[in-house]
C-alpha cells in the first residue's frame, strides 16, 4: 500500500472484500495499482499547459465541423462537434443550443400523466400561440378566436383565457363560444393597434426562453429535456428536483449556481463532447482548462479578452492577436517584461523555464565533475 494516495487504498480494500480477493490477489492488485500510480504521475517541471492544448486541439480536427442532432426526438435540437467545442472554450455569452434537463420530485417522476402536466407548465407560450387574433379598425374592436387544439397540446383551459382577457379589459372583453370580442369606443386607431400587438406577446404560461420540450424516461422515472433554457425559473417551480436538473449553458449555471457549479459543468460537456465523437482523452487535461479558465471566479475563454489578457507578460498577449495594439499600449505604460513564462524567453531567444530549463544537472565526465546550470 506505501506509496498510494489513502482514498486510492480505500478503493482497493472495499474491492478486496466485495470480491473476496485471496491474499495473493491483493498483493497482485496493489502492485499494479502501483505501476499505473507511477505511470501517471506528471514529470516536474513539464509543460502540461502544452500538452493539454495538444492533447485537446490535435483530435478535434477530426471532429464534425458543423452538425445538428436530436436529443430523444426531432422537437428538441442540440449541436455537437467541433462547433460546441469552441463555444465552450470560448466561453461564449449565448449558447446556440441551449437545452435543460428537468428531474421531477418523487412520485412525479413515476406517474407519466402527472409528469405531462409539469411538463405543460415549462413551455413558453403566448396569446398567439393558441389563438386567432383580429383587428377590425372601423367597428373598432379586435377578436381573439381560442383554438381548442392548441389549447389541449399546452393542458391549458378555455375559462384561463376568458378570465386572462376580461381581467386585462374588465367591461370591454365579451365572450361568446371560442370566441372573446373586445371594444375600443373611445380610442384611437393608434390604440387599437397597440393593444392587437401587445395581445399577440401576452403570456399565457410557461417560461421564458424554453420554446419545446419532450418527456423522456431513464432507469423507471419521468424527465423533461426542453429547448431553451430558464435555470432560475425552473428552480422556482415547486415539483422540479433542484438537485438534479441541469442545463448545458454554462454562463447561466455561473450565474444561478456560483462559478464551482459552472467549472464542473464545463468539464462535462468537455468530456461529452470528445465521447460523442468516439476521442478518447485524459480527463486532467480537461480539467486543467477549465481550472484556468475559471480561476479567477469568472468564466474566461480561450480569446483575446478571455485568459490571454491577464496575463503579466506584454510579449505573451503581444503573441496572441493584436500584437500592435498590445505591444503599443504595453510600451505607452511603460510595462517591464519579467522574462517568467515560455512565451515571452522563446521569442526573445533564451532558455524556456521549464523542464531542464528549470533544474541543475550535474555530469560526471571520465571522471571530473561539471556543473552545467540549466534557464537563467
Amino acid at each position: 500500500m506505501t506509496g498510494l494516495p489513502l482514498n486510492v487504498q480505500n478503493k482497493i480494500s472495499k474491492y478486496v472484500e466485495k470480491r473476496k480477493l485471496s491474499k495473493d490477489d491483493e498483493k497482485e492488485l496493489h502492485k499494479r495499482a502501483k505501476i499505473l500510480y507511477e505511470d501517471s504521475k506528471v514529470t516536474p517541471y513539464d509543460t502540461v499547459g502544452l500538452l493539454a492544448a495538444h492533447s485537446m486541439a490535435e483530435p478535434a480536427t477530426q471532429m464534425v465541423l458543423r452538425t445538428k442532432h436530436f436529443a430523444g426526438a426531432a422537437e428538441v435540437s442540440v449541436g455537437s462537434g467541433i462547433e460546441i467545442l469552441s463555444s465552450l472554450v470560448d466561453a461564449r455569452s449565448k449558447v446556440r443550443y441551449p437545452i435543460m434537463h428537468v428531474h421531477l420530485k418523487g412520485e412525479l417522476a413515476k406517474d407519466e400523466k402527472k409528469a405531462k402536466e409539469c411538463m405543460s407548465h415549462l413551455v413558453y407560450s403566448v396569446l398567439a400561440d393558441v389563438t386567432e387574433i383580429t383587428e377590425d379598425l372601423e367597428t373598432k374592436k379586435i377578436t381573439v378566436k381560442i383554438d381548442n387544439k392548441a389549447l389541449a397540446e399546452r393542458g391549458l383551459e378555455k375559462t384561463e383565457i376568458f378570465e386572462l382577457l376580461k381581467k386585462q379589459y374588465k367591461k370591454k372583453a365579451t365572450d361568446e363560444k371560442d370566441t372573446v370580442t373586445i371594444l375600443f369606443d373611445d380610442v384611437n386607431l393608434q390604440t387599437i393597434r397597440k393593444n392587437f400587438l401587445k395581445l399577440r406577446k401576452m403570456k399565457i404560461t410557461g417560461l421564458e426562453g424554453i420554446t419545446e420540450a419532450i418527456l423522456l424516461k431513464d432507469d423507471g422515472e419521468y424527465y423533461i429535456t426542453t429547448e431553451g433554457s430558464n435555470l432560475k425559473g425552473v428552480f422556482e417551480l415547486d415539483f422540479v428536483d433542484t438537485d438534479k436538473t441541469y442545463t448545458n449553458d454554462v454562463m447561466e449555471t455561473a450565474k444561478v449556481l456560483g462559478i464551482e457549479a459552472a467549472r464542473q459543468l464545463l468539464v462535462n460537456e468537455l468530456v461529452k463532447v470528445y465521447q460523442d465523437n468516439n476521442i478518447s482523452i485524459d480527463a486532467r487535461h480537461l480539467l486543467l482548462l477549465a481550472d484556468v479558465m475559471c480561476f479567477e471566479g469568472i468564466i474566461r475563454g480561450t480569446v483575446r479578452s478571455g485568459i490571454v489578457s491577464t496575463k503579466e507578460s506584454p510579449l505573451a498577449r503581444a503573441s496572441f492577436e493584436q500584437t500592435e495594439k498590445v505591444l503599443f499600449d504595453a510600451a505607452f505604460a511603460g510595462e517591464n517584461e519579467k522574462f517568467k513564462g515560455i512565451i515571452e524567453n522563446i521569442l526573445a531567444g533564451l532558455p524556456i523555464n521549464v523542464g531542464v530549463g528549470r533544474i541543475e544537472l550535474v555530469m560526471d565526465n571520465l571522471g571530473k565533475k561539471e556543473k552545467v546550470k540549466g534557464g537563467k
